[in-house]
């Protein structure tokens, strides 16, 4: 007799690849294990499918809706769910996208689904409140190169060699723009975040994404300045700290 363990591991393995005619632990009451199973392995994918569906809309808009279910199931037989959380599931669909054979003709969707990614990860994390103006007034102003940023949790930055931006945008269900994108029109570098309930994607200069990657690290202002200025010389420091701050993306302050 299996224990449990060797029965969830045996019935793992049959549900993705194996035969169920041969399940000798399944109920051969009323229809046979093969069907059984068969229904069974129907509501995994089928609710896999869905989860996948719905963080990568856009992804499934440029292949189609056969195309990405082909797709789905292939990678669903490639990661399994770790968790038994559905909102966990698809993480690596984008790592599995760059690999996939019949999408390699379709460079740029792998950075397509990490946008995709990103865009679910921050409606869904935590947001806190802000309070570095207060912090600020009490700083002399010769220690403002020492002040070390404290970034909102709720963002994600994001790069592509393409324009991922642009093809996101033109596959959104309320665009009215030309869905054509020339893909040589060259990268981007995005600040995806929440505005309340509401996703906002900032593109952003060299400098810009300089910038906020070296205070995401824990950089003081003197140090991530330096970074943003190697790339981009003339960037207007005030003014885009003036910005980050009313955006709530720079929520607190400390030296």
């Amino acid at each position: 007799m299996l224990s449990l363990r060797d029965l969830q591991t045996q019935f793992e393995t049959d549900l993705f690849n194996g035969d169920a005619a041969k399940c000798a632990y399944i109920l051969k009451e009323g229809i046979s294990a093969k069907e059984r199973i068969a229904i069974y392995r129907n509501n995994v994918f089928s609710n896999y499918r869905k989860t996948l569906s719905t963080v990568y809309p856009v992804v499934e808009r440029l292949v189609g809706e056969q195309f990405f279910r082909q797709t789905a199931d292939a990678y669903i037989h490639a990661y399994p769910s770790l968790s038994g959380d559905l909102n966990e599931y698809g993480a690596n669909f984008a790592q599995f996208l760059a690999t996939y054979t019949p999408a390699l003709t379709l460079p740029y969707l792998p950075d397509v689904a990490k946008l995709e990614l990103l865009i679910e990860l921050v409606f869904h994390d935590t947001d806190c409140n802000a309070n570095v103006l207060e912090k600020l007034a009490n700083v002399p102003e010769e220690q403002y190169g020492e002040l070390v940023f404290i970034i909102n949790p709720a963002y994600q930055l994001f790069k592509s060699n393409y324009p991922v931006a642009t093809i996101w945008q033109v596959n959104q269900p309320s665009s009215q723009a030309d869905d054509t994108v020339d893909l040589q029109s060259g990268g981007c570098a995005l600040l995806v975040y929440r505005k309340d309930f509401a996703i906002c994607i900032k593109p952003l200069t060299k400098g810009e994404y300089a910038m906020l990657r070296a205070l995401a690290a824990g950089n003081d202002m003197n140090a991530s300045f330096c970074k943003a200025i190697e790339v981009q010389s003339d960037l207007d420091l005030g003014s885009f700290l003036q910005q980050m701050i009313q955006e709530r993306i720079l929520v607190d302050v400390r030296l």
